[in-house]
């Protein structure tokens, strides 16, 4: 059956040239469909295994956010600390893992981890200092900035390289 793409033209142009499909005839460009099709089954896998590897890294940063807050709380050090710590590894992931999706879901479950292992009644999510949620309020609108701000740079990049590329495609 036919397979029907539902991208632009100077996107497939740049995906071709990518695959190494593009064969320029005259003013007239011809593109070898089975080299693009294993081209574009590969960027499928790999996309499943980025997903899985960003997955796997975020949970990575925030145990290592987590356990490093545990060691802070032993060294007397204010909870204020683990905040930052937390803000930092949602930055951390938001540069390291792709789209907005993962340094959103991090700066949720970093709330979170912050409630349930340095606030008191500790292990619930229930807040017994109001103040705490003055903090959360304020952690979780600078991870969400942070992260968004982020994103947003590595898009502008990744836009900027596209439009290199559709250039080189057509001239």
């Amino acid at each position: 059956g036919a397979i029907i793409y539902g991208i632009s033209k100077s996107r497939i142009m740049v995906l071709a040239s990518e695959a190494g499909a593009v064969y320029k005839v005259g003013n007239s460009a011809l593109i070898n469909t089975d080299i693009f099709e294993m081209y574009l089954e590969a960027r499928i896998e790999k996309r499943v295994l980025n997903g899985l590897r960003d997955t796997g890294l975020t949970t990575m940063i925030l145990v290592i956010s987590t356990l490093l807050g545990i060691l802070f709380g032993h060294w007397g050090f204010h909870k204020i600390n683990v905040v930052v710590v937390y803000i930092f590894s949602v930055l951390l992931i938001a540069r390291f893992t792709r789209g907005y999706g993962y340094g959103i879901g991090a700066s949720i479950v970093s709330l979170l981890l912050f409630n349930w292992f340095f606030t008191e009644p500790y292990y619930t999510l229930k807040v017994d200092d109001m103040t705490y949620i003055v903090t959360f309020a304020i952690m979780m609108f600078t991870s969400i900035v942070t992260s968004t701000l982020t994103s947003k740079v590595k898009q502008a990049a990744a836009d900027a390289k596209v439009r290199e590329g559709e250039s080189n495609a057509l001239y």
